[in-house]
């Protein structure tokens, strides 16, 4: 399907959706949920929170219906709320609770009859990437991991995102560029010890 076409059939949804038919309205989550999940995914870098931002993302837009003015629009609307909520829920108490990305437990699976100082080296570096990807502004976290992570094309970032395919071009330069950089430290403080 065309992106045309698509964007005809969430036109269609969201006007009907706004009359009050709900069935349309689950239209709209079939079409979007898989991108609005990845950009809570490429946002929160955990699927479990990204989950319940979807889950609130799909109240919050039913709510506010009537705020959506073109239904071809309806994928940015809702990523746009999806940032939104992951933000709050950020700034809540839960949130603050929860362990940062990196800090977790790592289970990194050794092959059969690795030695130890191999599996070890490997979730050290494990741990690096995470700890470089954590540190990462969120609006590069999110753009390198749709395109590197979920395969997302620019269109589609640019679109999940609501911004321009230049900046998400930008973006995506920076963020390797960044990831690069703090794992060159990484990596070459390691070798002082």
């Amino acid at each position: 399907m065309s992106r045309e076409e698509a964007g005809a059939r969430l036109r269609d949804a969201a006007a009907r959706a706004r009359s009050g038919r709900p069935e349309a309205f689950r239209e709209i989550v079939d079409e979007t949920h898989a991108t609005v999940f990845r950009v809570a995914v490429a946002i929160t870098a955990d699927r479990d929170e990204a989950a319940d931002v979807v889950q609130e993302t799909y109240v919050r837009a039913w709510e506010r219906l009537g705020e959506l003015r073109d239904g071809a629009a309806s994928l940015g609307w809702l990523c746009r709320i999806a940032r939104n909520v992951a933000h709050d829920r950020r700034r809540s108490w839960w949130s603050r609770v929860r362990a940062p990305l990196g800090d977790a437990a790592l289970s990194v699976a050794s092959p059969p009859g690795a030695a130890a100082d191999e599996a070890l080296a490997a979730a050290e570096s494990a741990l690096a990437v995470r700890r470089a990807l954590a540190a990462l502004p969120e609006k590069h976290r999110a753009v390198l991991a749709l395109r590197e992570v979920e395969g997302m094309a620019y269109e589609e970032i640019a679109l999940a995102l609501g911004v321009p395919v230049g900046t998400v071009e930008s973006r995506l330069h920076r963020a390797r560029t960044a990831l690069a950089r703090r794992l060159g430290r990484s990596l070459d403080g390691e070798g002082e010890r």
